[in-house]
This record gives structure tokens, sequence and C-alpha cells, in this order.
């Protein structure tokens, strides 16, 4: 895993080659979305610590509008499970009997898509517990205080 995991985030750190950054990017967000690699970095505390926290950190902070935009949707990939932003479609109603299809499954989608939907929902579920293990690392020492400090700089100029 980290040998995957280190050179990527190597990539994403090249500010002076916003470019090569921005690959890295995009290779990591590829990976993420693939339920083994996702859970193994979110169910394990270092990990978090050590590919999850520099884009709280370092890289949503760039100067480069680029990738800060990039490590932001990394970032958000990593804290929703990597939730569209159409969200999930509600479970289909079963089809009647007399039309019932032997390319789907009870809900009425074809496997494939019903497996793609468990692995997202699971996905979900693991974002969550991460980001409930690691409240107060995330949110109280990253996103309040960053905040709170913005906020102070806005509103004395």
């Amino acid at each position: 895993f980290q040998r995957i995991m280190d050179p990527l985030l190597t990539l994403h750190s090249y500010s002076a080659t916003p470019d090569i950054a921005l690959h890295g990017g995009s290779i990591l967000r590829s990976l993420l979305k693939h339920l083994v690699i996702y859970e193994t970095l979110v169910t394990s505390p270092s990990y978090v610590e050590t590919y999850m926290y520099p884009f709280l950190d370092i890289f949503v902070h760039s100067p480069n509008f680029d990738m800060s935009t990039d490590a932001t949707e990394t970032l958000k990939m990593l804290m929703t499970g990597g939730l569209r932003s159409s969200g999930l479609s509600p479970p289909s109603p079963p089809p009647p009997p007399s039309s019932h299809n032997n390319n789907t499954n009870h809900n009425g989608h074809p496997p494939e898509e019903s497996l793609l939907i468990q692995q997202q929902l699971r996905m979900q579920q693991l974002a969550a517990e991460c980001l409930l293990h690691h409240y107060e690392d995330i949110f109280d020492q990253r996103f309040n205080p960053k905040l709170l400090d913005y906020h102070k700089t806005t509103t004395t100029t």
C-alpha cells in the first residue's frame, strides 16, 4: 500500500510543477474509487495521518488555484467515500413477476450495478466512521482554527 501511496503523495507535493501534481491527484482519486484501497486508507489511523492530513494541512492551501482545487476534490473524495454530487438513487421497487428479466436482481438492477451500489454505500459508511473516529483531529484541530483565523483576518481588514 505504501509503495503505491508514497509516490502519489510526493507527486502531489510538486508545487513548482503543477501539471505533475494534478496528474498525481487524478491517479490518487482513481485509486480511491476501489473499495479495498479506500478501506485500507481510512481504517488505519497511521494511514489517515500520513495520507489524509497533508491534504488538510498543506495541499488545499496551495497558492496555485488548480492545485488547491485538485487537492480539495481529493479531500472531498476521502471525506465522503466518493459520493458524487448527484448521490445515489434510491433502490428501485422490485419489478412485477411477469416482467422479471434474468439479467436483473430483485431490485431491478443488473448484478454489476447492484454490486457497485453496495460498494459505494460501504465506502460512504467507511468515510462516516473515519470522520467520527478522527473528528477532533480533522475538525477541532484543522478546520475550525483555520476558519476562525480566516474570519478574523477578513473582518479586521
